[in-house]
């Protein structure tokens, strides 16, 4: 799910409390952040996207945050494409 429909589903005191859990893992992250980095108006950092992947418990994951990913965090890219049924889009990497 993307950050922003994840954003979308929550209501205003759990948006509150879920960037509040980021918090703790990011500290510089807001929830102004979080909704600009959910509108691409800035880029998510790698570390934030691993705040923001626990802090939804898996609901918005590194992958869909993060571009490059496969660069970062290659040891994931055998658990995203096979979760994902994105085989194919590995063998054109």
């Amino acid at each position: 799910m993307e950050l922003i429909q994840y954003l979308r589903t929550l209501k205003p005191a759990e948006k509150v409390a879920f960037a509040d859990r980021v918090r703790e893992l990011e500290p510089k992250a807001s929830l102004g952040h979080l909704r600009n980095v959910a509108s691409s108006f800035r880029e998510c950092a790698p570390k934030l996207a691993i705040a923001i992947e626990r802090a939804s418990e898996g609901s918005v994951t590194r992958r869909e945050l993060v571009k490059d990913w496969r660069f970062l965090w290659p040891e994931y890219a055998d658990q995203y494409d096979v979760s994902q049924g994105a085989a194919a889009e590995v063998a054109h990497v």
